[in-house]
């Protein structure tokens, strides 16, 4: 196993819990993710988006733990965290996700298969 290093960002949510990956082209990756200021070089990256799904009210963040490289398999593990019973947060439905940006330079080359771990 060999832990690598990511950039992580908040994003926009939706609805239903889930993940997709983009290898950073053009073609198939979001223009939103692309134009990030901290990615110089997004063709270089790949990208990982995880959603939680709806959440009853505002307060709930997805926080990344750890990305491990297990020969072909790129397991991320992650946090949802909560708001605590005396926050005050927004009585509207929330969607928390997040995106994880890795360098493909890490990576195996061919298929790559990712495991999502909540802790």
């Amino acid at each position: 196993m060999v832990k690598l290093p990511f950039y992580s960002f908040k994003i926009n949510g939706r609805s239903r819990p889930g993940y997709e990956v983009y290898s950073g082209g053009k073609s198939d990756c979001p223009e939103e993710f692309r134009s990030l200021p901290q990615i110089r070089r997004p063709e270089e990256m790949i990208f990982i988006a995880l959603y939680l799904g709806e959440r009853p009210t505002g307060g709930y963040q997805i926080k990344p733990v750890e990305v491990r490289l297990e020969e072909s398999r790129l397991r991320i593990r992650y946090k949802e965290e909560k708001p605590s019973p005396s926050t005050m947060v927004s009585q509207a439905f929330s969607y928390p996700a997040l995106l994880l940006a890795v360098e493909k330079s890490f990576l195996p080359s061919g298929p790559l298969e990712v495991i999502l771990e909540p802790t």
